[in-house]
């Protein structure tokens, strides 16, 4: 018997590789193991079925990934997108003969693909489809469940019903979905199976029989199982299941030593790892149990953050909110390490805005010093300006005292003495003025005084001019009538009384 694996998750959020080797390892296990082979084939593709249904010949087809009612299965597109095939796509596939002679039942491990599993079936034996939205560990589940008693030589609906049972034994959470839907409402959620869906998980898978049906044929005729014959096989699928039970508290143990101080190192998880490939545990059940094992120690961290958020206006803190903090982080029992890890980044925020907020208190005192001088200086202008002597020497301690700087201070004073320095100036202007025009008035008045007072001088000066104009005519008078009288014999002149007239 050839069972041919068709895997296509273009979204990436299946767990589909650990389906696979989970189908291997139950194969491995069963006792007809022999005479099974099993060929998977991931990322397929919409063009890669004919192809692989040819060529692989199966008989049973078994597809894992998405789907979505009447809109058909999910392939992987050429673009590594999304591709819809239709349920009558499906159906004229299966029901080419070259593919519908030696497929005996095709698995559609797929939400809501019953409506698929209706089209096949009239081409197809048998034919296994999902009513409803399943969660991925149903999914895998019932897979383990139904090949397992395939191994065992059951037929198509025995197995199928140990298919089923096992789901119920199980599920016991919840898991992603292999639905259309979107995203959102796939995420893994930690909530109660059956409090989110009415139909319970095992009764959602479906088997479809052809009306016409023909026999399924085996490597050896089949019979129908005896009562114990069935009882041994249930034997067989408990004590796999207990088996597994054993190596995932094996595991499960050995993570939780691991984890005595709140952190898996490096060397730590690579020895989980061998661990896991030891006990046979799938990634999927190995990763479920370090999140169940983690999920006590994220719930103490994201507890002692809320409580550190809920004080985080106190800070800075004081004595009492610490000691607060570190009862609390006893309680959860969380080392320094985890808190400083968790408190550095609020803390560093907090820091933050506490210095913004002190520099804007020192700003607003500033402020408000500034203000002082301005009203203390606005008093010293106002009763005397300029400033000089003690009174600047007084505002320049004022200054000092306020711890202000020099240029805050010369801002203050140049936009109080502007308008002050206009008006100190049009008062000089002013009184320039008046000066001047009382110096005019005072020398227009005096005037005439003055003139008064130069006549005297004038009737002197010109009295001596006079004088000294006669005395000057007198003694060129005199020096004129001493030539006259020179004599003619002698060297010099000699003065001679003048002639007489003769009688």
């Amino acid at each position: 018997m050839k069972i041919l694996i068709l895997a296509s998750n273009p979204r990436n959020d299946l767990n589909l590789d650990d389906e696979v080797r989970l189908l291997k390892r139950v194969i491995e296990r069963s006792r007809d193991r022999d005479q099974v082979e099993i060929v998977n084939e991931s990322g397929v593709q919409v063009e890669d079925l004919q192809f692989l249904l040819l060529r692989h010949q199966p008989q049973i087809v078994h597809f894992s990934g998405h789907g979505s009612g009447e809109e058909g299965l999910i392939f992987k597109s050429q673009e590594g997108g999304e591709r819809w095939v239709r349920s009558e796509a499906l159906a004229n596939l299966f029901g080419l003969n070259r593919i519908s002679s030696h497929v005996q039942c095709v698995l559609l491990n797929a939400c809501y693909s019953e409506a698929q599993a209706n089209a096949i079936v009239n081409g197809i034996d048998y034919v296994v489809g999902m009513s409803h939205e399943i969660q991925d560990n149903a999914a895998i589940a019932f897979s383990k469940g139904f090949y397992l008693a395939l191994g065992e030589g059951c037929s198509i609906e025995e197995a199928f019903e140990f298919g089923c049972n096992a789901i119920q034994l199980e599920i016991t959470g919840s898991s992603k979905v292999r639905s259309a839907v979107p995203e959102p409402q796939r995420r893994l959620e930690v909530v109660d199976a059956v409090a989110k869906t009415i139909i319970p998980e095992h009764l959602k898978p479906i088997l479809k029989k052809r009306s016409a049906l023909v026999s399924f044929q085996t490597a050896t005729p089949h019979q129908p199982l005896t009562q114990e014959k069935r009882e041994e096989i249930q034997l067989e699928v408990d004590r796999a299941l207990a088996e597994e039970e054993t190596s995932l508290e094996q595991f499960r143990e050995q993570v939780r030593e691991y984890l005595q101080d709140h952190k898996l190192l490096d060397y730590e998880k690579d020895l989980l790892e061998a661990l896991r490939e030891d006990l046979g545990l799938t990634q999927a059940e190995a990763n479920r149990v370090l999140e169940e094992e983690f999920e006590p120690i994220r719930q103490a961290r994201e507890a002692y953050k809320r409580r550190l958020n809920a004080l985080i206006k106190y800070y800075p803190f004081s004595d009492a909110i610490q000691g607060e903090l570190k009862k609390f982080q006893l309680q959860r029992d969380l080392s320094d390490e985890e808190v400083n890890e968790i408190s550095q980044p609020i803390l560093e925020q907090a820091e933050v805005k506490h210095q913004a907020k002190l520099r804007q208190q020192a700003q607003q005192e500033y402020e408000a010093k500034l203000q002082r001088y301005e009203q203390e200086f606005r008093k010293a202008i106002d009763s005397q300006y300029p400033i000089e002597g003690e009174m600047r020497q007084r505002l320049k301690r004022f200054q000092q005292v306020l711890e202000l700087k020099a240029q805050d201070v010369a801002r203050i004073e140049e936009t109080i003495v502007a308008p002050k320095e206009v008006a100190y100036q049009e008062k000089r202007r002013q009184s320039a003025y008046q000066q001047l025009v009382e110096q005019q008035y005072e020398q227009t008045r005096k005037q005439p005084e003055v003139e008064q007072a130069k006549a005297p001088s004038d009737w002197f000066w010109l009295v001596a001019f006079i004088l000294v104009a006669f005395l000057a005519g007198v003694m060129g008078f005199l020096l004129w009538s001493n030539l006259l009288d020179v004599s003619p014999q002698g060297d010099s002149p000699i003065l001679t009384p003048p002639l007489e007239s003769p009688q």
